[in-house]
């Protein structure tokens, strides 16, 4: 016939083997690694920067309290200095030597201080709710503040973080630059790479049983054994230019990093610059209010004294106790500016 039927082999086969392959070399697979390496170390600096800002805003609602504290404290002195003129005006009333008037104008006071405290204490219980929420403290927890304001105040940068030349390579913006240079830097390498060939070597043995009868664990019977093992060469040869338009691409990113890197360096020096002239400019600013406070102090305190006497006016106690209030609060928010100008500058240089 033209078509025959036939069979060959055993009824019954079974086979047994281990493969196993190593490379040997692929361009692509080593700067892998070494990027993999890197991507780990941006991932620690940007842990870093996160960490950095935190401590810039914890630092800032810190300062917050102890300005709002402080100001509690000489709110409530004016307060009991004012209830004890207030008392003394009251009685001078009653006796016909004051007039209504000037207990009515004291007793205005007192109340805006009294509304003053309160908000001052206000401020003090949502800086307090703040801080603990920036720290990741439950806001039922109770917190203390280990610093005071003038222990602050009086740990300034010394005189030569203000005129030496600091190392900006060691702030994190540079640092986190630095690396996503040295990530383009491998991505226009693995480019590279994809025009090298790959050698891979292989290794496989195994071994075959044929049978016409299902008796596999007779020791009698033969086992036929294979191996073989050899070298894999990959070679690529055309990829319709992909290649080379994914390098030109590569090379434009790692140009452009390059450009950012300058940039970045230039700003962290400009900010360097600003954070020493905002900081010298809030520290003069400090100095200037603090004498100003001691001055309206001594106005305030003659003008006391001339009231209780009868030679000023309950208004002139008024306006004087109104000027050394205005004056405080300007002092309040130099220390406040003096203080996180410190910080802003400390972050520039890497003080933490």
């Amino acid at each position: 016939p033209e078509f025959l039927e036939a069979k060959f082999g055993t009824k019954y086969n079974v086979s047994g083997g281990i493969n196993a392959s190593q490379l040997i070399f692929s361009g692509t697979y080593f700067v892998g690694l070494e990027a993999a390496k890197t991507y780990s170390l941006a991932a620690k600096q940007g842990l870093e920067k996160t960490e950095t800002e935190v401590r810039e805003s914890v630092a800032q609602t810190y300062h917050t309290i102890l300005v709002a504290k402080e100001s509690e404290k000489i709110l409530e002195l004016s307060k009991k200095n004012l209830e004890k003129t207030l008392f003394e005006t009251n009685q001078l009333y009653k006796t016909g030597f004051a007039e209504e008037t000037s207990a009515q104008q004291l007793e205005l006071l007192v109340s805006n201080l009294t509304n003053g405290i309160s908000s001052a204490r206000q401020q003090i219980e949502n800086a307090f709710q703040l801080l603990k929420f920036q720290m990741g403290i439950p806001a039922t927890d109770k917190i203390l503040l280990s610093d005071s304001l003038g222990s602050l105040i009086n740990n300034l940068p010394p005189e030569s973080i203000l005129s030496s030349n600091a190392d900006l390579k060691n702030h994190i913006d540079f640092k986190l630059i630095s690396t996503q240079e040295r990530l383009m830097t491998l991505s226009e390498r693995a480019e590279k790479t994809k025009f090298l060939p790959s050698l891979v070597g292989f290794f496989s043995y195994q071994q075959s049983a044929l049978r016409n009868e299902f008796n596999f664990t007779k020791n009698s019977e033969k086992w036929f054994p294979a191996t073989l093992w050899g070298l894999s060469l990959q070679v690529p040869v055309f990829s319709g230019f992909s290649r080379y338009h994914n390098l030109g691409k590569a090379r434009l990113e790692l140009e452009k990093t390059r450009i950012l890197k300058t940039q970045v360096e230039q700003g962290l020096q400009l900010q360097l610059q600003t954070a020493r002239a905002d900081f010298l400019t809030a520290h003069n600013q400090y100095l200037a209010e603090k004498g100003n406070v001691s001055l309206a102090e001594k106005i305030r305190d003659k003008t006391i004294i001339k009231f209780n006497q009868g030679l000023a006016s309950s208004m002139e106690l008024t306006q004087s106790e109104n000027q050394l209030l205005a004056t405080q609060g300007n002092y309040f928010r130099s220390m406040y500016q003096l203080l996180n100008a410190k910080t802003k500058l400390e972050k520039i240089i890497g003080n933490k």
